[in-house]
């Protein structure tokens, strides 16, 4: 937030906030092409004023919403960088993409750490499975 003052007057100027953009359930099946266009352009219609892609790393932990970028950071990338593009063989890699954007990264995920692609994360301990280590 910033502060602009007149001779007269203050006025308090809010910074621009970044969001990235709810894909609601009524893209279906085509969700996943909406999460590619909102990594690659901008659409002011629904407050995403930077593509994803070029977004600041400050933004990400401004805007609390690290976890819906990063599943369309996964299902982009995977479409654009390993699928040149190609809707057919892309589909047909992951049929996940049917159930929505959320099901969809989740199958990237797994697939990029089956091939070693992406590491897995470990699990957070219970306080039974501390226990039973001592």
């Amino acid at each position: 937030m910033r502060l602009e003052q007149n001779h007269n007057y203050s006025v308090i100027l809010s910074e621009p906030r970044h969001i990235v953009p709810e894909i609601g359930r009524g893209y279906g099946e085509r969700a996943w092409l909406r999460a590619v266009k909102d990594w690659e352009n901008t659409d002011g219609s629904r407050g995403l004023d930077t593509p994803l892609k070029d977004w600041d790393p400050k933004w990400l932990k401004e805007s609390g919403q690290s976890t819906k970028y990063h599943q369309r950071e996964i299902v982009a990338l995977e479409f654009i960088s390993r699928y040149k593009r190609n809707k057919d063989e892309f589909c047909s890699a992951y049929p996940e993409h049917k159930r929505g954007l959320v099901p969809l990264a989740k199958a990237i995920t797994l697939r990029q750490q089956e091939e070693g692609l992406r590491k897995r994360r470990r699990g957070k301990r219970t306080r039974s499975q501390s226990v039973a280590s001592v």
